[in-house]
């Protein structure tokens, strides 16, 4: 599900489904954004391993590498690594949490995936506000790009 910035920065709940079921995720406090960053930085530990193996088995310069294909790779390492993936849905929306037991026995790995997708947007959609803004004030200027991408103009 793509949303755009204003969506993002103003932090309106999006719907994800999940088996057959439709949930919302919402914004969290600060208490709960907090845990699920530091439960995503525990998970990231091993996406990090997962990419320098893929580095040191197809010999590739992650600095040549293209965008797709490092997603790929992570990816596949959080599709192997499920209940991981599903923990951290868990952790950041309560409503999923709740539903856990229907969501491990209905929800495929990818909509899994689009969820937790959702949750990082939520989680760290304002830092992105905080950056375009700081960039702005420093005389940087946004590009056309929905990426977060910018153009210094000298």
């Amino acid at each position: 599900m793509n949303r755009t910035d204003l969506q993002i920065m103003s932090a309106e709940p999006v719907d994800v489904v999940l088996g057959e079921q439709s949930f919302k995720i919402a914004p969290q406090v600060k208490k709960y954004n907090r845990l699920f960053c530091e439960r995503l930085a525990e998970v990231l530990v091993g996406v990090e391993a997962a990419v320098r193996t893929f580095d040191d088995i197809q010999h590739v310069d992650l600095t040549q590498i293209d965008a797709p294909r490092v997603v790929g790779v992570i990816k596949q390492f959080l599709t192997a690594s499920g209940p991981a993936a599903l923990d951290l849905l868990y952790v950041y929306s309560k409503e999923l949490e709740d539903s856990q037991v229907y969501i491990e026995e209905h929800a495929t790995v990818d909509q899994c995936l689009d969820a937790l997708v959702e949750c990082f947007r939520m989680a760290f959609g304002p830092f992105v506000k905080l950056t375009r803004t700081l960039m702005t004030m420093s005389g940087q200027t946004k590009s056309a790009s929905t990426t977060g991408d910018t153009t210094n103009p000298s």
